[in-house]
């Protein structure tokens, strides 16, 4: 009996969730997209050529992945019992 109510409203919650996507998908497609979106390409290259030559100074490429992996080790030592 358990088992059928479980299973009962593992459909029912299914059937919500496409419900909520289909009604989601439907009303994105309504709204139309405005016209200074299909220019913002020559904006987004403009920024990207300009903010990239002072990260290129500060070894961005080379400092972020550093900084990532010391934060994720200095977490997973930390989670050590004895040690953290």
């Amino acid at each position: 009996m358990l088992e059928i109510l479980k299973d009962f409203i593992d459909w029912l919650l299914t059937q919500f969730w496409d419900i909520v996507q289909t009604l989601l998908i439907a009303l994105l497609s309504v709204i139309p997209v405005p016209d200074w979106a299909n220019d913002v390409a020559p904006a987004i290259n403009t920024m990207v050529a300009t903010a990239s030559y002072p990260m290129w100074l500060a070894a961005f490429d080379v400092g972020l992945p550093i900084m990532a992996s010391a934060m994720g080790i200095r977490f997973f030592i930390r989670r050590i019992p004895g040690i953290g």
